[in-house]
Parts: structure tokens; sequence; C-alpha cells
């Protein structure tokens, strides 16, 4: 058993590694199986008539670094380096052979050493192999992809190192392979997952909360979920197409722009940094492995989790994020069927939510108490103060949630580029630098009030208005708040009808440059001609007319704009006229309901003398 290596036993390498070949051997058996395929498609790419020079070296490219994005695999590193890490310290889990391993004449910073070699190994060598018949191929057909494939190559060795170190750590925490692999499992999703399912509940608790892309939560905590995060740095075929979606991006088939194929050629040096930074926290999982390693008491072995500290780490992770799940998944099926069109507000709707995660949580506690003693009969043994932390932090992590959205459901005035506000049919379009201040007041003004309106509610004949703020802000992205009220909340809906009052020059905040006859494209009337639908022949100039009667009534204010109780008035008459304008340039539709009365002279005028 000795060893010219003092840091590591060469002995107990070669023997896991022989142990475990069908690891590495199906793993090399996969990943050589797009190199098979790459073969024969460059083939016959390069041999195919139908394609000019230029078009079959291009072709060729793209398939080339198709099996690139398949060999630098994230999943595969992520699932291989877990067997891996279990498989090397599996004696671990077993009572007879780490007392066996323990009695040889080999310190434990060999053992750990020898075995981590080991699996590192065995996750190594297939990637190894498969990049050099990668590049052999390359160099037989004459590509030119050797700086993209020692490039890729490189990102997967920092990958494989990184998930296995953190692997190593886990199963050093845990007490058998099944636990490893749960532990794994969650921590690569761990951050995500929690802030998916707050905002999930959120969603439901929350007033004016709309369906908040999942690519807002993703992108909050991308550095803290290693699996979505490479596969985003590295191109990964596997889950690239999933984040495409998720942010709204689109890419050619090889998950780059095809416009730009000489990048195909280049060093990825982008993604190359991008691996290199976890370098770091990789180092740092492999000390902690090697101290639990040389910590862990030998006569927990057998045990779900060795250490008394880790099984109250479990505890509080397993009740805080089954408790969550439990409560959305009851949100669905039950409490939002038991909630829906009943007098409940949202105020008392998130004080029963907190009830209700506070007992999941407690219900979850029990369940990982029993996981960890492995019988059902823990009661004598459970801790409440545990027990409590975990529904604390549970609840402490909702409202954290839940004012955090209410925060950020707000814009900021400085951070928008186009805004939209509507009320009662009326819109204000708004452009960069005019946005008000007090848009932001008015909003926290209505979540407030928000509060006490139905859950849900069917509010048919007592709905009053929606209040709508749509914002384009500077980084392109979309967003929608939308806010219904019924008629007791006169108070917020006065306050709105004020904020559209006071504005100064509202005929061009409702129809904005270059608002014309020219593109009104759509108009019609109701209870105000013999015609209600209109004739829909009307000439540019007489639409003209029509728009310039309606600017000249909102100047004199013989228009109504948006006060909620002559709207539920004028809907009741059914007297109104809806104008349309597509404008092209802006890339946007302008849509204004307008309800007319008997002052408005010239809106009357106008209608009279293009219908006549």
């Amino acid at each position: 058993m000795k060893s010219k290596l003092s840091f590591c036993n060469l002995t107990v390498i070669k023997k896991d590694i022989a142990r475990f070949w069908p690891l590495w051997a199906v793993e090399l058996f996969l990943l050589q199986l797009g190199n098979v395929y790459l073969y024969f498609m460059v083939q016959k790419i390069l041999h195919s008539d139908e394609h000019f020079i230029y078009n079959k070296t291009v072709d060729a490219q793209l398939v080339l670094f198709r099996i690139l994005t398949i060999n630098t695999n994230v999943v595969l590193a992520v699932v291989s380096s877990i067997a891996a890490a279990v498989l090397a310290f599996g004696y671990l889990s077993r009572k007879k052979a780490c007392y066996a391993v323990h009695s040889l004449p080999i310190s434990r910073k060999t053992l750990f050493v020898s075995h981590f070699m080991a699996g590192l190994f065995i996750l190594i060598e297939p990637c190894v192999c498969s990049y050099l018949v990668t590049e052999i191929i390359n160099l037989v057909f004459g590509l030119g992809m050797g700086a993209k494939i020692f490039g890729m190559a490189l990102e997967m060795l920092f990958i494989v190192f990184f998930f296995y170190s953190m692997a190593c750590m886990v199963v050093m925490l845990s007490g058998n392979g099944t636990m490893s692999a749960l532990i794994y499992g969650v921590l690569n999703i761990l951050a995500v997952g929690i802030s998916l399912m707050l905002t999930g509940i959120v969603h439901f608790i929350t007033y004016g909360a709309d369906s908040s892309g999942i690519h807002e939560v993703v992108k909050g905590v991308i550095h803290f979920t290693p699996l979505y995060y490479f596969s985003m740095v590295t191109d990964n075929s596997t889950l690239r197409d999933i984040y495409d979606r998720l942010i709204g991006r689109r890419y050619g088939g090889s998950g780059i722009d095809l416009e730009k194929v000489s990048q195909l050629a280049e060093f990825p040096w982008n993604g190359l940094g991008a691996c290199a930074v976890y370098l770091f926290p990789a180092v740092l999982f492999c000390i902690a492995a090697w101290f639990l390693y040389k910590k862990r008491p030998l006569e927990h072995t057998g045990d779900t989790m060795p250490f008394p500290w880790s099984k109250f780490i479990f505890r509080i992770v397993f009740s805080v994020s089954g408790g969550m799940l439990f409560v959305i998944f009851l949100s669905v099926f039950v409490l939002q069927v038991v909630f829906d069109g009943g007098n409940l507000t949202y105020r008392v709707v998130f004080l029963l939510y907190v009830l209700i995660l506070a007992g999941s949580c407690a219900v979850c506690y029990f369940i990982s108490e029993m996981i960890l003693a492995k019988e059902f009969n823990i009661w004598k043994k459970v801790s409440f103060v545990q027990m409590g932390a975990a529904c604390v932090i549970a609840l402490f992590l909702l409202f954290f949630a839940r004012e955090s959205y209410k925060k950020s459901s707000i814009v900021s005035a400085q951070d928008v580029r186009r805004m939209e506000v509507s009320f009662c049919g009326i819109t204000y379009y708004y452009k960069e630098g005019e946005v008000p201040e007090e848009l932001g007041e008015l909003q926290r003004k209505i979540m407030e009030a928000g509060n006490e309106e139905r859950f849900y509610g069917d509010y048919s004949e007592e709905t009053c208005a929606d209040a709508v703020f749509t914002y384009t802000t500077k980084d392109n992205r979309g967003i929608s708040r939308n806010y219904t009220f019924s008629g007791y909340n006169e108070e917020v809906l006065s306050a709105i009808t004020d904020f559209f009052e006071r504005q100064e020059e509202k005929e061009k905040k409702m129809f904005p440059e270059p608002c014309s006859g020219e593109n009104l494209f759509g108009y019609g009337i109701m209870g105000l001609a013999d015609d209600e639908e209109g004739d829909g022949i009307l000439t540019d100039k007489e639409k003209q007319v029509v728009l310039d009667g309606v600017i000249a009534d909102i100047k004199e204010g013989n228009m109504e704009i948006a006060d909620w109780r002559q709207y539920r008035k004028n809907q009741e008459n059914e007297k109104s006229l809806v104008l349309s304008f597509d404008l092209q340039e802006e890339n946007m539709i302008v849509t204004q309901e307008l309800f007319i009365n008997e002052n408005c002279i010239h809106t009357l005028q106008a209608l009279g003398t293009v219908n006549n």
C-alpha cells in the first residue's frame, strides 16, 4: 500500500478507477456519440454537390459547434459529478467499510486526496478524450476550429471541477447516497426555487400583482444557481433554448447569430472567463470537503446526516421549502377556488396565507424529522424551538418578498423610456423625460387601498374601472400593472381622476404625435348617430375633422376625462366614440374611448358633418 507520493496513494486511486469503470465508460460512450455524428455529418456536407465551397465550410463549422455545445454538457457534468463523489466516498455510509478503510495505515489526508483524485480522473478522462477526438476531426477536415475546441474544453474542465467539488462537500454532509443526491440537487436550484415559490405565493396574495416573467426571477439569482448559470454562459444546448424562451431571446440553431459565422472559430474568452470565476468557490468547496471529512465522526456512520448541525440545516431548509411548495399546490387546487368570489379582502387573505404557511412549515418539519430518524414515532424527539425557527424564517421571507414586490412594482421615472396610464377608457402616453414623479406616489396609494379590495372578486356591476400602468423601461423590458376597483374605494378613485384632470395639455397626452386622420384606422360610434357602427368609408380628411373636434372639446374642457362617477353613467347611456391610431414609427397603437355629452359641441358638429 506504500506510494512514492506522500499526499496521495496511487494504489487507492487505481483501485477506485478500476472498480468504478462503468461510470467513466458510460460517460465516454455518450460523449463519443456526438463525435460519431460529427464525423458523418461533416463528411456528408463537404462531399455534397448542393453547397458552394463557402457554404460547405460554414455548415460544417455549425455542426462542429453544435457538437461542442453537447460536449460542454452541464447537465451531464452535474449528474456524473455526484455519481463519482458518491462512489468514491461511498464507504462513509457503511459502518463495516468505513471502519475497515480507516484502519489502514494511511492518514485521513491521504485517503481523502486519493479518493478525490480518483473521482476527478473518472470525470475528466472522458471529457479530454472526447475533445481530443473532436480536435482530430477538426484537423482532418480543416475546419479551423482548434481555438474554439481548446477553449470549450477548458470551460468543461472548470465546470466539472466546480460541480465535483460541490458534490464531495455534499457527500461529507450526508449519510448515504440518496440523501447526497437529494441535497446536491436542491443546492443547484435552491436559490431560483425559493425565489419562484415566493414569487408564486406573492402573486396570489398581493393586490394588482400580475404574472411576473420567470426570467426576472431567474435573472436575480442566476449566480446562485450554478446549473442555470453555466448553461447560459457556455451556450449549452441542453438548457440554452429554455433560457432563451424565458428571457424572450431567439438565436439560430447553434445558439449564436448565424450572420457572424466568423465567431465560430474564435477563442471563447467570455465564456472561459465566466467559468473561471467559479474556480474560487470550487476551491472553497474542496477545503470544506476536506475539513468535513477530517471531522466526520465515525460513530455516526449510517445516519442520515452525520453532523448534528447539518441535521438542523436540513430540517430548516426542508421545512421552509416544503411549506412554500405545499402552499402553492394548495393555492392552485384549493384556496383560490374557496376564496374566489367571496367577501374576503386581500388583507384578510394575506393573514390567512400567513397562518397556512406557518402550519405547512410545521407539518414539513415533522416529515423532515421522520426522514432523519428513519421512523414515524418521532414526537418525543421533536424540537419545537427549531420548528418555530423554520416557521419564522418562512414568514420573514414571505413578508420580505411581498414588500420587495410592492417596491419593485413602482418603476422610477428615471428608468422609463415610455409609459401609458389608462383609466375609465382614457390613456395618457408619456415619453422619456415626461413621466411625472407623482405617478409613483399615486401607485403606492392605489396598492395600499387595494388591501381592502375583494380577493379575486367578481365585481360585476360594482366594478367602476381599471387603472393600468404600462412601462417600457430603458433596457426594453415591458412591465404592466392592472388594478381593479369597486365602488367602495371612492378616495383612491377620486385621486386617480384628479391626477388626470391636473395634467396640462391633455390632448397631447391622449393623442401624441403623429396622431392624425391618416393613421386613424379604428373609428366606432355608439348611440350618437343612426349608423351606430359608422359607415367605414371616411376619408382621411373626414377623420381629421372628427379628431380636430375632439381635441377642441378637450382643450375647452367640454369633455369629461377619466371621471369615474360619470364613467359609470356614460356606460349606461352607451354614448361613446372610440378612436384608434396606428403609429408605426413609434411602434405603438393609441386607443381612446370617449364618452360624449351635450357639451361636446365641436365633436357633435364634426360627427354630424361626416355622417351627412
